[in-house]
């Protein structure tokens, strides 16, 4: 609306000195005079000339705040198109906010922290529904003991209850974060992370409006060829995925694939083991609360990244075939493009998620893009192959299953 009001400012010279001399008006006062005879001339002189006294009135109460929310009105002014009405609103606003942020509590620093840098540009009203928002999942978070008896669930390798009930996608936020505090001791540390629901199609199945992610523990990567329990988990499962390696934070920063791949140091074939240990059917919002289901996985040999077209062009063309071995049975197929239209967006997005979450990449972390071909259950004296054609060397990786 304002550059529709600043379009007729400069058509209509003579409507802008309505109501008071041009030379004595300055940049808003114009503004004011213009969207009011556009937004009121169906109400004729008086109505025109009551909303220039009133917008006025307020835009002088405006500049008569104190220094101190200067900031505040320098970015709430931008909203004068809507108003001065507006601009008032959206200052009183953060001088509340922010008087309330001061008050909360110190264990909420971090997440003050973050939010703040979430909306850096949005002022103190945003960070407060920011930070808000946090502490109501935070109150609807499953309890630590909740988690307790889903570890021990998952430790145990049997099928779990979960977390009932109506878990919105972010207490299953909170959810993650306690079981993967609680898995660590006997899973080893966290080496990377692994993107969930970048498919479409598997949104709309678990009803989340976007992708995921959930880590992944160093001690149950293992190395192409390995052998593995067909019952190694709940409800056993595998997958043909794709990772890379992480050579520097800068990936969320990433603004296209190609920026992308200054920050990859590695593409990896990988086949992800996931256990669907939930009973019944479920959420993605309670998918997403059990780590995504992350159990394991089986990494192939890794191919360096090259930062040319030619190599994004092999990423998104790349042919994923899946096969078992043993029978000679071709078990799926898919084309790079499939996730995200292009692998490097799922990496750019799992790190700007991760980012938002306070977590920052390191060097050497892996990060796992999501699944091409969906799962399929273990079966025991069965090698299952995962190729990658298109890339260089055509790399694959494999397991097998006793």
């Amino acid at each position: 609306m304002r550059r529709l009001l600043v379009l007729v400012s400069a058509a209509c010279p003579l409507l802008m000195a309505a109501g008071a001399g041009a030379a004595e008006m300055d940049e808003y006062d114009n503004e004011i005079v213009v969207g009011c005879h556009f937004t009121m001339g169906e109400w004729g002189t008086a109505g025109i000339n009551v909303c220039i006294e009133e917008n006025r009135a307020i835009r002088k109460e405006v500049e008569a705040y104190p220094d101190q929310y200067a900031a505040y009105r320098a970015r709430c002014v931008e909203k004068r198109a809507q108003g001065w009405d507006a601009v008032r609103k959206c200052l009183d606003a953060d001088i509340v906010a922010a008087q309330a942020l001061r008050a909360y509590p110190q264990d909420l620093g971090r997440v003050l922290t973050r939010c703040q840098e979430a909306h850096l540009f949005s002022g103190p009203a945003s960070v407060k529904r920011c930070v808000d928002d946090f502490v109501e999942s935070r109150a609807r978070c499953p309890s630590d003991a909740q988690v307790a008896v889903y570890v021990a669930d998952y430790l145990a390798k049997r099928p779990s209850k979960g977390f009932a009930g109506q878990l919105r996608v972010s207490d299953a936020h909170c959810a993650r974060a306690k079981v993967v505090g609680q898995l660590l001791p006997a899973l080893g540390p966290v080496v990377g992370y692994k993107a969930a629901f970048t498919n479409p199609a598997l949104q709309q199945r678990f009803g989340v409006s976007g992708p995921d992610w959930g880590a992944m523990f160093g001690g149950m990567l293992l190395e192409s060829g390995a052998r593995v329990p067909a019952n190694f988990g709940a409800r056993p499962l595998f997958e043909a995925d794709f990772a890379v390696v992480v050579k520097d934070a800068g990936l969320a920063y990433a603004n296209t694939p190609m920026d992308a791949l200054y920050h990859i140091e590695a593409v990896v074939p990988f086949i992800e083991l996931p256990d669907l240990m939930l009973e019944g059917s479920f959420t993605g919002a309670q998918l997403i609360a059990t780590n995504v289901g992350f159990r394991g996985g089986v990494l192939g040999r890794a191919v360096k990244a090259e930062h040319s077209q030619a190599f994004l062009d092999a990423l998104a063309g790349m042919k994923i075939v899946m096969t078992e071995e043993v029978s000679g049975a071709e078990l799926g197929r898919a084309t790079g493009s499939d996730i995200m239209a292009q692998p490097m967006n799922a990496a750019i997005w799992i790190a700007r998620a991760l980012r938002e979450e306070g977590i920052e990449l390191k060097p050497g972390d892996i990060l796992s893009l999501g699944g091409y071909i969906p799962p399929s259950p273990t079966k025991a004296g069965t090698r299952i192959k995962v190729q990658y054609l298109g890339l260089p060397g055509d790399p694959s990786v494999s397991v097998q299953f006793d």
